[in-house]
Parts: C-alpha cells; structure tokens; sequence
C-alpha cells in the first residue's frame, strides 16, 4: 500500500482530479473556479501539472497556494454566536488538485485498514447499513422486557470534530497504522501550512496560522479524521477483547456490536451496568485528552433497554454524564423507532414539502419551472427516509397529491382543475406522462436497492446482523414474515417481490441452478422454462446441459428436452471457460447490477400502475416516436410541456373548461365563431390561418384532413426538417401566446407579424443552447509499433446477424512490426456485436497464456469492451463471464492492460475477424502471415 501511495504522480491524474471538481464550485483566493481549469485546461495544463507534481514530489509547498478563505454558513435562521457558524475553507485550486489526487489514492486503500463500524466515505460501505443496525437494535432494546441483562445505547455528540483535531495525534495514528514517513510528512505538510483569511460581508479580513484542525472545503479532510475516529474504535476494541467491555448481540449467532460510527456521529451499545458505564467514560476521556476532541455532553444522550427500570436508569446515566431518554429520537436524520403510527413518524417529511411548495409561486413559473423544483427538490426530500422504511401507502399518497395540487396550480386553498390523474403524469415521457416518481413504488424501488446489498455484499456488518436474527440457514429471498419482526425487516421484505421481478441467475458452472424451478433465462418477467420435465428426466441442474470440456451448451439434449425458443436462449447465454460459481445479476441493466431506475418501473409494474399499449393510444409505438420526438427537440422547455398539453388535449381552451363544467362562453377569443378547441386556436381559426400563411410552414394550413392535434403533430414531425419542426414548435406556442394576451389582456397583433415573433425567439433560443465544439470521428488514427522489447496483441470481433455467428480475430506483431502469430476462429450461438468483441478479448489474451508471452500490450477497437476490463468490480452484466475470463486471465501476464483505438489502427485483427466468420475451424498462423494480410500488414509496418 505504501509503495501504490508514494509512486509518482502522472499527469493524467492531475487531469483526473481536476475534471473531477464541480465547475462552479465557489472560488478561493486566486479568484477562479475550477471551470477556468477545465475550459483551458489544453493552455495552462502543463504549468498545472508541473506545479502540483513538484509539490506532491518534494513535499514543499507555497505559503500562497495553501492560503485559504473561511466562509461562515450559518447553521439557524439568525445565528448569533460563533457556534451557530459552519466554517467553510474555500481552497486554491491548485491546492485541492493535490489533495484529491492524494484522496484518490488514500481512499483505495481504506476499506482494508478502517474498522467495519465506520460506515463513512469508505468504499461499499453506505450510511443506510448503519441506519438498519441501529433501527434493529433500537426494537432489540425496546422488546427485551424480561432478563436480568440490560444494554443501553449511548449516542454522542461531538463539539466542532473538525476544528479541535491536533496533527500530534493523526501524526501517531497514521504511524501505528503503517503509514511511512514520506506519505505523512506529505499529509502534515498540506494541513500545517495553510493560513486563513476570514469572509466578513465579501471581505477577507484578519489573517491567522492554525495549530490544529482540518479543514471543512479540504478534498482530504473527511479521510484524514477516519484516521482519528480509527483511534477511538481501537479503544474499544482493545477494552471488548480484553473482556471488560461487552457489546449489544440481539440473538444467538448475531455479532456483538459495542458501537458504530459515521464520521463524527457516533454511538455506543454495552451492558446497562455502572462497570461498563464508568469504562465508557474512562475511555472517552482518554480519547478527549489525546485527540484534542470533546462530547458535548449536554446534547449526548442515553437509552436503555425495556427491562431496566426507571430508577436505575437514572443513576446509570449520572455516572455517564448524559440525559437519560426514552428513546434516540433521530439517527443520522433517520427516526430509530419507528411505531405502529408510522404516517405520525414520518409527518416532518410531509411538513418539509409543505413548506418548500408553500414558498413557491405556481402562477409564476413555467410549465417546465416546476417540473424542475417537483422533480430536483420535492422528490429528493423523502429519498433518504425511503431507502430504509416503507412509508405507509396512504402517507404517499399524500404526497403525491401536494405535488399534484402545485403542479395544477392549486393555491390559496383553490381547488383548481387537475386535468389528467397523478398517475398518468408519472408515466414516462416516452410514454405521455411527464415522469413524475409514484412516491410508493419509488420507495419500493429503494428499499429493493438495501435487499440487493444485502444479497450481493455478504461481508457487510448489515448482512451478519440480518442473516443472523432472520435467514440463517436460508436466503434472504426466502423466510417468511413475523409479527414481532422490526419495522425495518418488514420494509426490506415488501421488496423482496421487485428483486424477484428482475434477478436472475448468469450461469457459471451451473451447479446451483435448478433446470425447472430457478430464474435463469435472460426472458423478461419470469425468467424461468416454460416445459415441463418430462418423467423420470435426468437433468436437474444447469451443469448437467454444459459440455465441461468443451466450454458450450448440449445442444441435442437441449433440443431434446425444450420448445426451440428455448433453446435458442439457453444457447445464447455465454458460458465461461473458468467455470465460476453461479451468481446473482439484475436482469434490466446492462451491467447486470442493480439500478434504482429500472427496479422502480419493476415496481410499477408490480403495482399495476404500467401503461398498457394499444394500437389506438398515444402510447403506443408512432406515439413514442412523437413524445421521443418532441422531448428531445432544441426548443425551449416551456413550449415543450404546452405541445405535451395540446397533444393531449388539456389545454385551458374554452371548449375544454365547458367539458370541465366551468360556466364561460366557448366561443374563440378571436373570432367568436366556432367553438374554441385545440385544434382551432392552433391552426383553423382565421387568425391563426393567416399566421401559418405568413410563416415559412404555409402549407400547413392545408391539413384538415388532420382531425385531432395528436395527428397534426404526428404528421410533421416525420414529415418536417429539424429546422422546420423546431419553428412549427415555437410557432404554436407563439399562437397560444397571442390567443392568452387578447383573452387577458386585451392585446390585440397582427397574424403577419406571429411567424416573425415565433422565428426571432426560436434564432435567439438556438443562439444560446446549441451545442459547439467539433466531432472528433472523422480523424484517422494508424497502427503503431509498440516499445522496444515489448509485443503489441491486436483483437477485433464481426458479428453476422443472419447466422448468429461471431468472428474473432488476433494477430500478435513486435516492435519492429514484424508478424508473430496470428488466429482466426468461428463461434456459432453468438447474438450480438458485444458479445463477438469480448470473445475477441478473450481469444487474445488466452493465446498469450498459452504461447508463455510476456511484456504486452493489447488493442482493440471496442472502448465499451476496454472500459469493462478496465474496471476491478466483479462484471455482472450478460457477456460478464467471457470479461471475467479475460480479466483473471490477464493477471497471468506482465505488461500494459487493453487500450481503445479507432477501426484505422486495428485493420489487420479486423480483416482476419471477418475472415473468420467463413471458416468451419480454428485457423492459426505462426511467423508467416496468410496471404490476404500481407498488403495491410506492410502498410501498418511503414506508416
């Protein structure tokens, strides 16, 4: 781990860390904000880099480049004390460039040397686990009415953790944690050499050397206190295995929990005796003198379990020196206990929404305005709540219809019209609704994201806790519910049918696969084999379908035993030459894991609430390529939501509000003759007759023959130019603008001068939002011979999707160019391009394994091939077993990993790829190269 820490830095990682940095992020003393870096990153990014390696290199740097702004944020509505302040540290760029590169190394290494009770910034580890211990505790505590054995919870707050740290004590932690000397001299060189400057009202006032804390706005501060908090987790453990401190174990073969910590939360669990009671202080105290660190013991609180009484839990807490309390009533934002009342304990949700859209003004905004505020602020707010507790159905229902009433207007008390229902908006846009979340199948989309850790992550402390008290001897997909269960429990196992909707088995060796029961067929919904077994059939499991030394699937006894569509998909599936263990992948991603996107239209269709597609509704294909159509479209988002309504026919016109059974006059504003629909405003009213014939789209008037909009619009948008679509777009809305001034304003214009309007705002619109920059495709890159001493391994796949055949092709050169050996071969049951470029990876790197070659580099012209074994996660998704192969394959062989290039420079594997797809065998050549190569292989060699 040192030696990973003390390489030197590359330039592509000072590149990496910058462009990782929000653009807007507020700047420090030198005035720029990242997005200065990043937009002309191809002028100064040589001096930046120069810059920040010579300080990462020498462990020196200037006074300057550390020289920081405080903000102070208030944490009340008007603070009037400095601890109602947050100091914020706004950084030099150049600084907090060095200081995520340093935490983009230091955090690759920190799920292996912090304690598993720190669930914070650490890598797969998420503040949701220690939200579930802590709510399955709480009910351990709160039905544990009978024993002699009481526990408490003890939770702790910790005054100003990041101001009060002393570099003394992170100095000796890192050091008994085995960092060197040159990575902590490094660390203490970035937080010792700072100076600050005070915003007052914009201006930086007074100027100050620190000699303790971290900064709060320090890429590397909330990893530096990890450090800090290691050290009092090592206090406890050290009193736990000495035996004089004991943890909470909530049932037999559960692990003992002495305490949890996320960052500077912190909570201790022990025996309700004045032992452990004094212990705790003892150690609290220690770790205060050491640390520089202090509990605020005025805010910390203490809870016991349901068979201490009353008077002992008074004394008890006296001698910790905390308030006594009946229950946590919060833990890291989240309730601990949650009731039989549970819409009662979740009302500060419903509160919190009430407040944001009671300070909103719905008359004000757009259309598009408050899809934006209902979508990245309300939705957002219950999300947290929502990934561990299932809100009762009614509760969301409620929210949905606070949401509603904004989105329709509802103000004031009015009861506006709502003209679709909630659930039609909450269908996706492709689908004629505005995508709107179903707040319940949303959260069970969530709490399906907490099974999926649960199944995937088994070394989790949540997993142990949950296994432990639930599923012991079973899956977590399979044990039934109880009434005494916690809340959390029940909230994980309403889930567990969306995780059945979209899991399925990828076949590995196929020993825990059960043929005719199991989830294994990539076919959508259930995933199991429609045929029966047969009597007395042999076959059980998947295993017993696999050729084991052939690598490939039985196809006689396939065709043998199921329908042809069935064989067709077992034969699609691609098998691994390693023959892993079985596992479990998420159906609806490509990558085979869990996303909450595609669990929460599971849930939705679980619920019910999918849309069901017929020839005649706008939902159907022709409609998904209008709303695709119109959604996509560069025009303004406004004008996109009025085509929504008009498609749909909700728009305000007279002749709706009387359906409506709203006393007004239906007669068209502008001419008073006809009936005021959609349809006419927009395009048979004289008025706007005379606008389209001004306009450059004249020849839409000529429509009639259109009876509704959705068909008007259907028309042009297949018919029309992007340009002409865009102006059709902007004009309507431009009509319905005119129509509205007349109506309320009485404001009259002229039908010649609307095109004109429509044309100005659509020029300006585009002016400001169109995209710039120019297309990199068409350059042409050539082969290149690798580095002296070192061979350079080239693969490319062809696909024929007639014959579902897939082509490989290799061929492996040296640093002269000159023609090592090079491999053709035929796969049949190959269904797709991906799949072919994989089998092409791994087709290479196996005849390097086999040849005993070493000091490679690979190339391919695949980058989503190259980006997936690139990545160090185990790879879930379909082709996921070939990438395994080459992934473990390659750890057998030195040299540089698989880099992307274009088709120009991979011509040769590309030629023998599809070479290959007309052979019947597997062809190789050593030395000298077949005939057809010999043209493009001199061409590489003397480009």
């Amino acid at each position: 781990m040192n030696n990973t820490l003390n390489a030197n830095f590359t330039d592509e990682e000072v590149k990496k860390a910058l462009f990782q940095m929000h653009p807007t992020k507020a700047p420090g003393p030198d005035g720029m904000p990242p997005l200065f870096f990043q937009k002309f990153w191809h002028i100064v990014g040589i001096d930046v880099s120069r810059a920040v390696k010579n300080f990462l290199h020498s462990s020196k740097i200037l006074k300057k480049i550390n020289y920081t702004h405080v903000a102070l944020i208030p944490k009340v509505k008007n603070p009037r004390e400095l601890p109602n302040l947050r100091p914020i540290s706004l950084c030099n760029v150049l600084y907090k460039i060095a200081s995520k590169m340093m935490t983009n190394r230091l955090k690759n290494i920190l799920p292996s040397i912090i304690s598993p009770t720190q669930s914070a910034f650490i890598s797969e580890r998420s503040i949701s686990d220690n939200t579930l211990i802590v709510a399955e505790i709480a009910h351990f505590l709160k039905k544990r009415r009978r024993g002699k054995k009481g526990f408490m919870a003890l939770k702790l707050d910790m005054s100003n953790a990041y101001d009060r740290v002393e570099w003394h004590f992170l100095q000796a932690i890192m050091g008994k944690l085995g960092f060197n000397d040159r990575w902590i001299n490094l660390v203490l060189t970035c937080i010792s050499s700072v100076s600050y400057s005070f915003l007052i009202n914009g201006i930086p006032t007074g100027y100050l050397h620190p000699s303790r804390g971290l900064r709060q706005g320090d890429p590397l501060s909330p990893y530096l206190f990890l450090f800090c908090a290691e050290g009092l987790s090592a206090l406890i453990a050290k009193k736990e295995s000495d035996g004089v401190l004991k943890g909470v174990t909530i049932c037999k073969e559960a692990p003992s929990i002495s305490h949890l910590l996320f960052a500077d939360d912190s909570l201790f669990f022990a025996r309700a005796t004045v032992e452990d009671c004094q212990m705790i202080r003892a150690i609290l105290v220690q770790y205060e003198h050491e640390s520089g660190q202090q509990v605020n013991l005025l805010k910390s609180s203490v809870v016991f379990s349901s068979n201490i009484k009353r008077p002992p839990q008074l004394i008890l807490a006296a001698a910790l020196g905390v308030q006594q309390a009946d229950y946590h009533e919060r833990y890291l934002g989240m309730p601990t206990l949650v009731g039989r009342r549970r819409s009662a304990c979740f009302s500060y949700l419903k509160e919190r929404i009430m407040k944001r859209l009671h300070g909103w003004k719905g008359k004000l905004l757009s259309g598009a305005g408050k899809e934006i505020l209902l979508k990245a602020v309300v939705q957002a707010i219950p999300l947290y709540s929502m990934s561990c507790f299932l809100l009762p159905r009614g509760f969301c229902d409620d929210l949905n219809k606070l949401m509603a009433g904004f989105w329709w207007n509802n103000s004031n008390g009015d009861n506006k019209i709502h003209w679709i229902s909630w659930e039609k908006l909450c269908r996706p846009k492709e689908e004629g609704g505005m995508g709107f979340r179903h707040f319940y199948a949303f959260n069970l989309a969530m709490l399906a994201k907490q099974g999926w850790r649960i199944l995937t992550m088994p070394t989790s402390l949540a997993f142990k806790l949950l296994q432990a008290k639930y599923f012991p001897n079973s899956s977590f997909l399979n044990p039934s519910i109880s009434s005494h269960d916690s809340v959390v429990w029940k909230s994980l196992c309403a889930a567990r049918k969306v995780l059945e909707g979209g899991t399925r088995w990828q076949v590995g060796d196929g020993n825990n696969i059960d043929i005719w029961h199991d989830r294994w067929i990539p076919q959508p919904r259930h995933f199991k084999i429609y045929s029966s077994a047969p009597p007395g059939c042999v076959p059980k499991k998947v295993a017993d379908l696999i050729h084991v030394e052939h690598h490939c699937w039985n196809t006689p006894l396939l065709q043998s035993l199921f329908f042809p569509e069935e064989v067709e998909l077992i034969q699609s599936i691609p098998l691994s030459i390693r023959q892993p263990p079985d596992q479990l992948i998420w159906h609806y991603d490509r990558k085979g894991q869990f996303s909450v996107r595609s669990a929460y239209r599971v849930a939705q269709h679980l619920l019910g609430s999918s849309t069901e597609t017929t020839a005649s509704s706008s939902t159907s294909s022709a409609g998904s390529v209008l709303w695709r159509t119109l959604w996509k479209a560069n025009i303004p988002a406004k004008v996109k939501v009025f085509w929504w309504r008009a498609c749909l026919n909700i728009l305000p016109t007279h002749d709706n509000l009387a359906k409506k059974k709203v006393p007004i006059n239906g007669g068209c504003v502008h001419c008073g003759l006809m009936p005021e629909t959609t349809l006419h405003v927009l395009r048979d009213c004289p008025f706007a007759r005379c606008s389209w014939f001004s306009s450059s789209l004249g020849s839409l008037r000529d429509l009639e023959r259109m009876p509704s909009v959705w068909e008007w619009v259907n028309h042009c948008t297949s018919s029309l130019t992007h340009a002409d679509l865009y102006f059709f777009f902007m004009m309507g809305w431009t009509l319905w603008e005119q129509r509205n001034g007349l109506l309320w304003r009485n404001k009259t214009s002229c039908p010649s001068l609307v095109g004109r309007i429509a044309h100005n705002r659509l020029l300006e619109y585009l002016q400001v939002n169109s995209p710039v920059g120019t297309s990199n495709r068409d350059q042409v890159q050539q082969w290149t011979k690798p580095p002296m001493g070192q061979l350079k391994i080239n693969v490319d796949g062809a696909w024929n999707a007639a014959t579902k055949s897939g082509g490989v092709g290799v061929v492996i050169r040296d640093s002269t160019g000159a023609f090592i050996a090079g491999t053709a071969r035929k796969f049949d049951n190959v269904f797709s391009a991906l799949q072919s470029e994989a089998l092409a990876a791994r087709e290479g790197v196996v005849l390097a394994v086999q040849r005993g070659l070493t000091n490679i580099c690979f190339e391919s012209d695949s980058l989503q091939i190259v980006t997936a074994l690139g990545c160090s996660s185990l790879d879930r998704s379909f082709i996921g077993p070939i990438l395994e192969d080459s992934k473990v394959l390659l750890l057998q062989i030195t040299g540089e990993d698989f880099t992307h290039v274009r088709r120009t420079a991979n011509e040769v594997a590309h030629r023998i790829a599809r070479f290959a797809l007309h052979l019947g065998t597997h062809i190789s050549w050593f030395e000298e190269p077949p005939d057809f190569l010999v043209d493009v292989l001199f061409e590489d060699c003397n480009k």
